[in-house]
């Protein structure tokens, strides 16, 4: 923070307002909207580079955010399902830390720093939800399916050792 005011550069206010911490809007940057377009108050339109890359940081950030969401909605969808809602919960410390990163990466101004974090949190909530919903809530085969699984296996052995028979007594009779 101190080598940004020493360089004239934004203060944290300037993107995140005075007193309330939040993930910046569109408008913040690019003007349209209710706002002014803070970007474009210190930076024209010739220094697109920079406005570029603030669109691109918030994006991620909102990507980040709609991830985040998703794992919320997954919780709140299993939450009555004691094993998915435990293995969800057990999840949830992970993915928070993942979403911080994400937020913290956008202030480095490294957009590849930033991509490689979005990509571990979208792999971490993706992998979270899928193993919830595919493994741990897989659903056991209904008693008639058991039974018709057991019907034809034993219905196949009792034919395939049938035709054995028949072609073991046609060999006898041969010799």
């Amino acid at each position: 923070r101190a080598a940004l005011i020493q360089f004239d550069e934004p203060e944290c206010t300037d993107c995140h307002g005075n007193h309330k911490n939040t993930i910046p809007e569109a408008g913040l940057f690019t003007g349209n909207g209710d706002h002014d377009g803070n970007c474009e108050s210190c930076h024209d339109q010739e220094e697109e580079k920079v406005l570029q890359l603030a669109v691109d940081l918030l994006n991620a950030a909102g990507q980040a955010e709609k991830l985040g969401q998703k794992f919320d909605t997954a919780i709140e969808r299993h939450r009555g399902k004691p094993e998915a809602a435990r293995f969800l919960e057990g999840e949830s410390g992970k993915v928070r830390e993942a979403r911080l990163k994400v937020l913290r990466a956008t202030h480095s101004l490294n957009t590849k720093k930033v991509q490689v974090q979005l990509e571990e949190l979208k792999a971490l909530v993706d992998g979270s939800v899928r193993f919830t919903e595919r493994v741990i809530l897989k659903k056991p085969e209904s008693p008639a399916v058991v039974f018709l699984l057991i019907g034809v296996t034993v219905g196949g052995l009792f034919v395939a050792s049938t035709l054995i028979a028949v072609g073991l007594i046609r060999r006898w009779r041969r010799k």
